[in-house]
């Protein structure tokens, strides 16, 4: 596990790369404070992926390679949290690279015709 004082090395090694960046946010399975600007765990999950997605752009990563998702309390690394040290555990951001390209999502140049849908017969003939 690292820190978020790893995220501009984190970010020295992929800038300039082509891969897709995951980042996934958790939370644990307690309930949020009353006063909680969240809702629930998904969006506090979301929330931290967030901030960390927001860092990482601010150190030169492209937006486009940025997918953000949340987990919320769903994937805990420690199931029985029932102390600080487990809970922390389970408060986390995952960094993901993945196999998939920036271009794989890109918009494809136009040719005229939408993809998968053939020209019916009546336009072919004028």
């Amino acid at each position: 596990a690292l820190s978020v004082d790893a995220l501009p090395g984190l970010a020295d090694e992929i800038r300039g790369k082509t891969n897709k960046l995951e980042i996934r946010g958790h939370a644990t399975h307690e309930p949020l404070p009353l006063e909680s600007k969240y809702r629930d765990a998904f969006e506090l999950g979301y929330a931290r992926a967030r901030n960390v997605a927001d860092f990482l752009m601010d150190l030169g990563i492209d937006p486009r390679a940025i997918r953000i998702s949340t987990a919320g309390s769903f994937e805990p690394i420690k199931e029985q949290a029932y102390n600080d040290d487990r809970r922390a555990a389970n408060r986390r951001v995952e960094i993901v690279v993945t196999q998939s390209l920036i271009a794989d999502f890109l918009p494809k140049p136009e040719t005229g015709d939408a993809p998968g849908i053939e020209p019916n017969a009546a336009e072919q003939s004028e």
